[in-house]
């Protein structure tokens, strides 16, 4: 789906299951150097079906950039929000 939550323990047990912005910016980074390094084209796949969960959930109505973070409903979160995470999906 594009989805990523937050984190999860050492039995991949959810723990936080927001989908934060400035995490989804790393991994579509991450996935670009994987791919780089590996030439595994599945990454570019994850990166851009995240990419396009951005887009999708992440738009903020009537507001430029994307907001902070989604609950589990995928309801963004009432956050300040951050150029970091903004500046990381551009790179």
């Amino acid at each position: 789906t594009g989805a990523w939550i937050f984190s999860v323990d050492d039995h991949l047990k959810p723990l936080d299951q927001t989908c934060d912005f400035y995490a989804l910016s790393f991994v579509i980074f991450a996935c670009a150097h994987y791919a780089r390094a590996t030439g595994d084209r599945r990454a570019h796949a994850v990166a851009m079906s995240t990419l396009e969960f951005i887009h999708r959930h992440f738009r903020v109505e009537g507001q430029p950039g994307f907001a902070e973070g989604l609950d589990q409903d995928l309801t963004p979160l009432a956050k300040t929000r951050r150029q970091n995470p903004h500046m990381h999906l551009l790179e």
